[in-house]
C-alpha cells in the first residue's frame, strides 16, 4: 500500500494543540510571546460498551462510563506501546475468545481514527451459511450479510449503546456461537518496473493477460482515463452512496499497472497484462472498510475473477482474522489467486493482513535497481512466525496512470503519477499472474501462486524474512515448463523440548516433453533442515517428489532458508522457515484478594526482563517461554449488593514481584498483608471526585530503552492496597486524584445517599419529599402510588433509554417533586420539572426499609476549589504510603471561566500533566460561568482546559492553558472562553515549505483576556479559504482556515482570506469570523512560518462576556506570527458595528507603548462587532472582522 502520501487532514487533531497561556501573578512567570504549548490533542473514542475513553497523545487520561455505567470499573492496560481500556464486564468475554481484543485496543482505535465516529462497527463471524438472527444483540442493524463466508456486519445507533451491550454480554448472548471483531478500517498501501520483471519477453510470447479476469479491491477507477478505456469488464462500488469514480487515484494507478493500455503515453506505460479484463471494486474512499472488502471480494470471485488485486492492510495478524480467513475461503472455493500488499511499515514481523492469509501472494517492494524498499514490510508473519511475505516486485517510483486532478504533489503529467509502496509492487504481479493464467486456463490461483514463487531471483543480501523466495521474474515463469508445489514451507515454531522432526514434501511438476534432472541445494544451518534427495529426475509431463525435513534439536532460533533446484534452463526455488525456541512452561497464577477471596477480579501482566515485550495473562494457567519476567499484577474485591449488577470494586491491590521461568511456575499475588495508599487533602469538605473521572491508582514498568507495561483501574473512589516489594528499577506506583466539595447531596435523615445528577447542567436549590416507590416505574405502577409532592423512586432495569425516559415524563405528569432511579441510565430532558438522580446498592436499600421516608436533595452550581494532584513513588512499592497534601503546599490558580453564551451549557474542567512522558488526567464538572481555586502538585507541568458543549460526553468547544510548572505556594491567574473569539496565530498556522503554503487556523479561538486560544469544533463551522498571488486566486478550500496550495516559487505579493461562519446550539458570541492577510513570500529550504500579523485584544468583560454600555477602552496588540520573525504592527485602525456587521463605524484607536488602546461607546445591549486593521513595516497588513464580538448590558 502506499505510503508517500496521505488523504486530508482531520482539523480538530491539528488544531487541538492550541493553548491559553497561564498569567501568573508572579512577574517571573509572565512573557511577552510563550512558547507554543507541545500538548496533544485530546481524542476521544466511543468503546462496543458506550463507555468513552479520552485520550492525550497516546494515553488514556479518564473513562466516561455510558448511561447507567457509573458504578462500572475500567482496567487499563500498557502493552509493547498500546493502550487498552477493558470495562469489567468485557474482560470475560474477551478472555473466553468472544470479542476481539483490538475493540478495547485504543492505541488501534486511534490509528484506524475511530474517534471520528460515533459507533465501533462489528463484524459477527459464525459458521459459513449460518443465518440465524435470534442471538443478534439488541439495537443493531445489520449493515451487510455474507453467509458464504459466515460473516455478518452490525452496527447501532450511539444513543442504544447500553441496549446493544446489555444484551451482548447476557445469557443469550454468552452462549450463542460465533465472535465479534472490530470491522476494521484497513489503509491503501511503470515506465522501468515492467522491463525489470521480465514482461517484454512474456508480451513477445503472447502473454498479455488476453481473456483473463483481473479484479482490483481498491479506490474505483478514473471512468475518463484513456489507458483504461475498454479495459473494464464491471465495475460495483461496495461503499453505500459512493460511486466507482476514482477521487483518490490510488485505484486508478494500481488498476493501470495490471492493464493499462498505455494510450495516453503512446504505449509506454503499459500495463503489465494489458489485455486483461478488469472486474474493478470500490472498497475505499478515505477508509476501507472491511466489510467492503469481504462484499468485494465475494463479488469479485463470483464473476470469475481468476487473480485479485489487493494494494490494502490492516494491522499485523497470525492469519486468524475475518479477512485472512476470507482469502482462504474463497481460494480454495473458486481457485481465485488473491495477490496482496505486504504493507509499509518496514518492520520485522509486521506483514499486515489480509497478506497474512496462508493463500494470499503477498507482494513486497523492491526499488527497480535491486534493493528491498525501505518501507517494505518484512517477515516472518506475526506470532506463528509462517513464511511470509512470498515474493517482491517493484514498488519505489512507479509512474501509472492518474485519476482527474489526483494527487499533483506526485503527478508526471496531467494523465500520469509517480508513487512507492508495496501497493505498486502488487499489481506487477497481479497482471504477471494475469499473464500466466492465459497460458495455462486450467490453473488454480494455488498453482499460479506456486509457478510466479517458484521462478523468482533472490534480491543480493536479503533475506527470504524480506524478500520471500525473491523478486518476480515474469520471463522465466512464463517460459519455464518446470514448477515446484508448494511455494513455501513454514516448518513450524516448535518449543526446545518438543522436538520431534517435522517432514513436509515438495512436488516437483514437469509439463515439457522430456525429463529434467535437478540438483536440489538446501543450506543445512547446523543440521537443521536437510533434503532427502540431491538430485532428482522429473519425468516429461509427470512430477517427482522431496521430502524436506527440520530436526530441531540442531539449531536454535528463528532459520529462514531456500531450497534451490536447478537444471538445464531451470530454476526453482522455495522459501523454508523453521523455528526453535525457548520452551514454554506453565505459569500458574494464584491470587488472594485483600478481603483474603480466592475468585476475585485479577489481572496480571507479565513483562520479559529481558526485552521489554509484556503479555496480559488471561487465564489462570498459561504457557510462557523461558525467561526472567517482571508480574505487574491488580486484585480486586468485588461486592454485589441488591440493584448493582456491576458490583461495587472495593479494596484494590496492586502487586510486583519478579520470576524466573526455567520450569512450571506458580505465580502467588496475595493481597490479604497489603497495606493501604491514601491520599489526604486539608479541606474537611472534600470529596473525591466520582464517576471516574478523578480517580486513578496503577503500576507501571519502565525499563531503560523498552517499551512501558502496566496496569491501572479507573473507577469511583475506593480502597487502595498495595504489597510491598523487593527493589525493582523503573517500578513506577501512582496515584491521580481529584477531590472537590460535592456539588450534589441526597440526605435520608443522616444517612448521605451519593446520587448522581442526571442532568447535565446540574440541579441547584433544595427540595425536600417523602419517597414514593413505583417499582418499575411504569405508567401503571405509578397510576397506583400517590406521587403527587414526592420523589418517585423507581427500578426500571436495563431498559432502553427512550423507555426510561417515558417512565421519568410520567411520574412528572403525576405531579412528582422528582425522580429517583435505582441505577438506571437516561437521557435528561429540560421539561423535566425537578430533580432526577441515580442512587446504587445500599442507598437504594436504605430507601426501600423506610417506605415513606423523606429524602432532601440539595444542589450548589459549583465548589469553591478543586483540587488535582498527582503522587507516586518509584523503584519499588511500600508497604503502604500516606500521601497528605495541604494547601499551602500546593500551587494555586484562580481560574476564570466565562460563559460563552446565553444558553446553559455543560461544562467540564480538566486538569492534564505529563511525567515521565506519559500524560494522565482529572475531569470534574463545574457550571459556567465560575471562578474557583484550582490547587495543583508542585513541580510538575500541568495544562488545564475547559470542555464546553450539550452534554458532557459530546463537548464542542475546548480551550486549555499553555503548561505551567507550579512552585509550592505560587497563584497564577488562569483564564478560559473570553471573548472575542476569532483567528488565531499564537502557535505556527499558516506556513510555507517550498512552494507550499499550508494553512491550519481556527477560526473561533478566545482572543480576548489573557494570552489565549482554544478552538470550537469544525463540524459546525461553515466558510472558506482563499490564497491569490497577484490578485488572481491560485487555490483554497470550501472549509474555512484549513487549505494546502501551491504557490509560485518567486517572491511575490501573496493575499489569504479566510471566512467562517458557526451556528453552536447555546452559543450566541462569534457567530462569523474572517481575515485578510497581505503579505510577501517566496520558495523556502524548510517549513517557515509567514509573517502575518496576529490580531489579540484585552477586553474587560464580566464573566458573561459583557461589557457596559458607555464608554469603553480596550486594549489591543498586534504581532506577527509565533517564529515568523517579524517586529509586529506599526499602525492599527478599528470600526464597530452593533447591527451585526450591516454597517461599520470608525472608533478611535490610540498608541500605547507597544500595544494601542481603542475607545468605543457601547449602545445600551446587544452586540457589539470589531473590524480592526493592522499594517506592519514591510507593507503587510491584516484586515480581520469579528461579529458579535461581546455584548452589552
Amino acid at each position: 500500500m502506499g505510503t508517500y502520501f496521505s488523504h486530508g487532514r482531520r482539523w480538530g487533531a491539528t488544531v487541538a494543540l492550541l493553548a491559553l497561556a497561564g498569567s501568573a501573578l508572579t512577574p517571573a512567570a509572565a512573557s511577552a510571546e510563550p512558547p507554543p504549548s507541545a500538548a496533544p490533542a485530546q481524542r476521544v473514542i466511543t468503546l462496543l460498551s458506550g463507555d468513552q475513553v479520552v485520550v492525550r497523545g497516546q494515553d488514556v487520561v479518564t473513562v466516561r462510563p455510558g448511561p447507567g455505567r457509573e458504578d462500572l470499573a475500567f482496567h487499563k492496560v500498557i502493552l509493547n506501546g498500546h493502550r487498552f481500556v477493558y470495562p469489567a464486564d468485557a474482560l470475560p468475554l474477551v478472555r473466553a475468545g468472544r470479542l476481539d481484543e483490538t475493540l478495547f485496543d485504543v492505541t488501534e482505535l486511534l490509528r484506524q481514527r475511530f474517534d471520528e465516529t460515533g459507533a465501533l462497527p462489528v463484524l459477527l463471524t459464525r459458521p459459513p451459511q449460518s443465518r440465524a438472527r435470534r442471538d443478534l444483540p439488541a439495537a443493531s442493524t445489520v449493515t451487510r450479510e455474507l453467509p458464504a463466508l459466515g460473516v455478518t456486519a452490525l452496527t447501532r445507533p450511539t444513543e442504544r449503546a447500553g441496549e446493544f451491550w446489555a444484551s451482548l454480554t447476557g445469557p443469550s448472548l454468552r452462549a450463542a456461537e460465533g465472535k465479534f471483531w472490530l470491522n476494521r478500517r484497513l489503509s491503501l498501501n511503470l515506465d522501468q518496473s515492467a522491463a525489470v520483471i521480465g514482461a517484454p519477453q512474456a508480451w513477445q510470447a503472447g502473454g498479455t493477460g488476453a481473456g483473463v479476469k483481473v479484479g482490483v479491491l481498491d479506490s474505483g477507477y478514473d471512468q475518463q482515463h484513456p489507458d483504461l478505456a475498454g479495459r473494464v469488464a464491471a465495475a460495483e462500488s461496495f461503499l453505500q452512496g459512493v460511486p466507482v469514480q476514482d477521487t483518490n487515484g490510488h485505484g486508478t494507478h494500481v488498476a493501470s499497472t495490471i492493464a493499462g493500455t498505455g494510450k495516453a503515453s503512446g504505449g509506454r506505460y503499459r500495463g503489465i497484462a494489458y489485455d486483461a479484463n478488469l472486474l474493478i471494486g470500490k472498497v475505499c474512499d478515505e477508509y476501507c472498510p472491511e466489510d467492503s472488502i469481504l462484499a468485494g471480494m465475494q463479488w469479485a470471485a463470483d464473476q470469475g475473477a481468476k487473480v485479485v488485486n489487493m494494494s490494502l492492510g490492516g494491522p499485523p495478524t497470525d492469519g486468524t482474522d475475518p479477512l485472512s480467513q476470507a482469502v482462504n475461503t474463497l481460494s480454495a472455493q473458486k481457485g481465485t489467486l488473491f495477490v496482496i500488499a505486504a504493507g509499509n511499515n518496514g518492520s520485522q514481523e509486521a506483514v499486515e493482513s489480509p497478506g497474512s492469509a496462508d493463500a494470499a501472494l503477498t507482494v513486497a517492494a523492491s526499488t527497480k535497481s535491486g534493493q528491498l524498499a525501505a518501507f517494505s514490510a518484512r517477515g516472518p508473519r506475526h506470532l506463528d512466525h509462517a513464511a511470509k511475505p512470498d515474493i517482491t516486485a517493484p514498488g519505489v517510483d512507479i509512474v501509472a496512470a492518474r485519476a482527474a486532478g489526483a494527487l499533483p504533489q506526485f503527478a508526471v503529467s496531467e494523465q500520469y503519477l509517480r508513487i512507492s509502496g508495496t501497493s505498486m509492487a502488487t499489481p506487477h504481479v497481479a497482471g504477471a499472474a494475469a499473464v500466466l493464467a492465459q497460458q495455462n486456463p486450467g490453473w488454480t490461483g494455488e498453482r499460479l501462486k506456486a509457478a510466479l514463487m517458484g521462478t523468482a531471483a533472490p534480491l543480493t543480501g536479503v533475506d527470504v524474512f524480506g524478500q520471500g523466495v525473491g523478486r518476480l521474474d515474469l520471463a522465466r515463469a512464463h517460459q519455464q515448463r518446470v514448477r515446484v508445489e508448494p511455494a513455501s514451507l513454514s516448518m513450524g515454531s516448535v518449543p526446545t523440548g518438543g522436538e520431534q522432526p517435522e517432514k513436509r514434501k515438495l512436488k516437483y511438476s514437469n509439463d515439457s516433453d522430456r525429463p529434467v534432472t535437478l540438483k536440489l541445494d538446501l543450506p543445512a544451518h547446523g543440521g537443521l533442515l536437510t533434503a532427502d534427495a540431491e538430485q532428482v529426475t522429473v519425468p516429461a509431463k509427470g512430477s517427482a517428489e522431496v521430502t524436506v525435513t527440520a530436526d530441531f534439536t540442531k539449531a536454535t532460533g528463528l532459520v529462514g532458508a531456500r531450497l534451490t533446484a536447478t537444471g538445464e534452463g531451470v530454476q526453482l526455488r522455495t522459501s523454508v522457515v523453521a523455528e526453535r525456541r525457548p520452551a514454554d512452561h506453565i505459569v500458574t497464577v494464584k491470587s488472594f484478594s485483600h478481603q483474603g477471596k480466592t475468585d476475585a477480579s485479577t489481572v496480571v501482566v507479565l513483562q520479559d526482563l529481558d526485552t521489554g515485550k509484556a503479555r496480559i495473562l488471561h487465564n489462570s494457567s498459561e504457557g510462557v517461554p523461558a525467561g526472567r519476567y517482571r508480574v505487574i499484577g491488580q486484585v480486586i474485591d468485588t461486592e454485589y449488593p441488591p440493584g448493582l449488577p456491576y458490583g461495587v470494586f472495593t479494596d484494590r491491590v496492586k502487586l510486583v514481584q519478579e520470576i524466573t521461568v526455567d520450569r512450571d511456575v506458580e505465580i502467588v499475588l496475595d493481597g490479604r498483608k497489603a497495606k493501604p495508599v491514601r491520599v489526604r487533602v486539608d479541606d474537611p469538605q472534600a470529596v473525591q471526585t466520582p464517576f471516574q473521572l478523578g480517580h486513578e491508582v496503577g503500576v507501571f514498568s519502565d525499563l531503560p530503552g523498552k517499551q512501558r507495561a502496566g496496569v491501572s483501574m479507573v473507577s469511583k473512589p475506593g480502597r487502595e492496597f498495595v504489597v510491598a516489594s523487593a527493589p525493582a528499577p523503573g517500578i513506577v506506583l501512582y496515584s491521580n486524584t481529584s477531590w472537590n466539595r460535592p456539588l450534589l447531596s441526597a440526605k435520608l435523615g443522616d444517612l448521605e445517599l451519593n446520587p448522581r445528577d442526571l442532568n447535565p447542567l446540574g440541579f441547584r436549590g433544595e427540595r425536600t419529599a417523602k419517597v414514593a416507590d413505583t417499582g418499575g416505574g411504569t405508567p401503571e405502577e405509578i397510576a397506583k402510588v400517590e406521587v403527587r409532592g414526592a420523589f418517585a423512586l423507581m427500578q426500571p432495569g436495563r431498559q432502553p433509554t427512550v423507555e426510561i425516559n417515558r417512565r421519568i415524563a410520567a411520574a412528572f405528569t403525576a405531579g412528582a417533586a422528582g425522580v429517583i432511579l435505582d441505577d438506571a441510565g437516561a437521557e435528561y430532558r429540560p421539561e423535566w420539572t425537578g430533580p432526577v438522580i441515580n442512587i446504587y446498592g445500599a442507598a437504594s436499600a436504605a430507601l426501600r426499609a423506610q417506605p415513606g421516608g423523606s429524602v432532601t436533595i440539595r444542589g450548589v452550581a459549583n465548589s469553591p476549589s478543586l483540587y488535582v494532584l498527582h503522587d507516586r513513588i518509584t523503584g519499588k512499592l511500600p508497604d503502604g504510603i500516606d500521601w497528605p497534601h495541604a494547601a499551602k503546599d500546593l500551587g494555586k490558580a484562580r481560574t476564570r471561566i466565562a460563559q460563552p453564551g446565553t444558553g446553559e451549557l455543560a461544562t467540564d474542567i480538566q486538569a492534564n500533566v505529563q511525567v515521565g512522558g506519559m500524560w494522565f488526567g482529572s475531569v470534574a464538572p463545574v457550571r459556567v460561568p465560575v471562578e474557583l481555586d484550582v490547587y495543583y502538585t508542585p513541580g510538575l507541568e500541568w495544562i488545564t482546559g475547559a470542555a464546553v458543549g450539550q452534554t458532557q460526553n459530546a463537548a464542542y468547544g475546548i480551550q486549555e492553558t499553555l503548561p505551567v510548572t507550579f512552585r509550592a505556594g505560587q497563584i497564577v491567574k488562569q483564564s478560559l472562553f473570553t471573548g472575542p473569539f476569532g483567528p488565531e496565530l499564537h502557535r505556527p498556522a499558516i506556513t510555507r515549505t517550498g512552494d507550499k503554503v499550508r494553512v491550519e487556523l481556527p477560526m473561533f479561538t478566545q482572543s480576548g483576556g489573557l494570552p489565549a486560544s482554544g478552538y470550537f469544533s469544525p463540524d459546525f463551522d461553515k466558510g472558506s479559504t482563499s490564497l491569490s498571488a497577484n490578485g488572481k486566486r491560485i487555490g483554497g478550500s470550501d472549509v474555512p482556515g484549513i487549505a494546502t496550495v501551491d504557490v509560485p516559487e518567486r517572491r511575490q505579493p501573496l493575499e489569504l482570506t479566510v471566512a467562517g461562519t458557526r451556528a453552536l446550539p447555546g452559543v450566541d458570541l462569534g457567530t462569523k469570523s474572517s481575515a485578510t492577510w497581505k503579505f510577501h513570500s517566496g520558495r523556502t529550504a524548510k517549513e517557515t512560518s509567514l509573517p502575518l500579523l496576529d490580531i489579540r485584544y484585552d477586553l474587560p468583560l464580566d464573566l458573561a462576556n459583557r461589557a457596559k454600555q458607555g464608554e469603553f477602552a480596550f486594549t489591543v496588540n498586534a504581532a506577527h506570527q509565533s517564529g515568523s520573525g517579524g517586529r509586529g504592527a506599526v499602525a492599527v485602525t478599528m470600526e464597530v458595528s452593533t447591527d451585526d456587521g450591516a454597517t461599520w463605524q470608525p472608533v478611535p484607536v490610540l498608541p500605547a507603548g507597544k500595544s494601542w488602546t481603542a475607545k468605543v461607546t457601547n449602545p445600551a445591549g446587544g452586540f457589539v462587532s470589531l473590524r480592526t486593521k493592522a499594517i506592519d513595516a514591510d507593507g503587510g497588513s491584516v484586515t480581520e472582522t469579528l461579529v458579535r464580538a461581546y455584548r452589552v448590558g
